[in-house]
């Protein structure tokens, strides 16, 4: 991890609003950061990891700033000389501090930065964080289902499933009570970033599946658990969700991407 990483979560958080009780501004910069590094990060790391990743942002943009004044001061001495002394040569001279300066600032930002409150992986945190048991091994199937439509009905009884699905749910509750745009809306700029953040962990927990889901996919991941309900299989998450946020339903089934059995043809 490099300064110009730490920075960029930084300047990124500016524009997520927080919200009081919920998330803090620290938090979304922790939250950032694991996302670009490809990490998870628990609730209760988040806020320590965020605020020492502000301070080194803070610190990273106020030496470079410090670069760039002592170029400023080194041109300034530098015109001051070639208005008394007519053999200076000005321009290379200037240019050759600009090429400097870019080095500097570039070996600046370069620079590895760890913010203290990282997760390691071989922390005690991660170790101590719970694992899913693994699943007993199915028994072989007797009907005539094809082993990708069982796959699914296996995999909607997740607990990466089930968080995904709520935030799918979440996202698309604050988009009916305001602006489709998150910019404008910013409940809804918070529940984007949740589902973002469960729908990658979906991702690595099953990699060949959900492929092309981006982050404005919410309501296609709410119709796939309607559309598994329609078939018998009810996700229970999806279940729960659409009645605490008063979610009607509609219809608008989604086949999951590639199944070719008998059901989804």
């Amino acid at each position: 991890m490099t300064r110009a990483l730490v920075v960029a979560a930084f300047d990124a958080s500016k524009k997520v609003a927080p919200i009081r009780g919920e998330l803090s501004k620290a938090e979304v910069v922790a939250y950032l950061l694991a996302d670009a590094l490809g990490i998870e990060i628990l609730k209760e790391e988040a806020m320590r990891l965020g605020e020492n990743a502000t301070k080194d942002a803070i610190a990273a943009k106020d030496g470079a700033q410090k670069l760039k004044n002592v170029v400023s001061a080194k041109k300034a001495k530098l015109r001051q000389k070639a208005t008394k002394d007519a053999t200076i040569d000005l321009n290379p001279a200037l240019e050759q501090l600009e090429k400097e300066l870019d080095d500097d600032l570039r070996k600046h930002w370069r620079a590895p930065c760890t913010p203290a409150g990282l997760p390691d992986a071989k922390s005690k945190v991660v170790e101590s964080r719970p694992r899913p048991k693994p699943k007993p091994a199915a028994a072989p199937a007797t009907d005539n289902i094809c082993p990708r439509a069982r796959r699914i009905l296996d995999m909607s009884e997740s607990a990466e499933v089930a968080t995904a699905v709520k935030a799918a749910f979440v996202v698309i509750f604050h988009t009916v009570r305001g602006t489709k745009e998150s910019f404008f809306n910013e409940q809804l700029e918070v529940a984007e970033l949740k589902y973002q953040h469960a729908l990658r962990r979906l991702k690595q927990a099953y990699p060949e599946e959900f492929c092309g889901w981006g982050p404005k996919s919410a309501e296609s991941m709410a119709a796939w658990a309607v559309d598994l309900g329609d078939r018998g299989f009810p996700v229970a998450a999806a279940q729960q969700a659409a009645k605490a946020l008063g979610l009607s339903r509609r219809e608008q089934p989604v086949c999951v991407p590639g199944c070719s059995c008998a059901g989804c043809a």
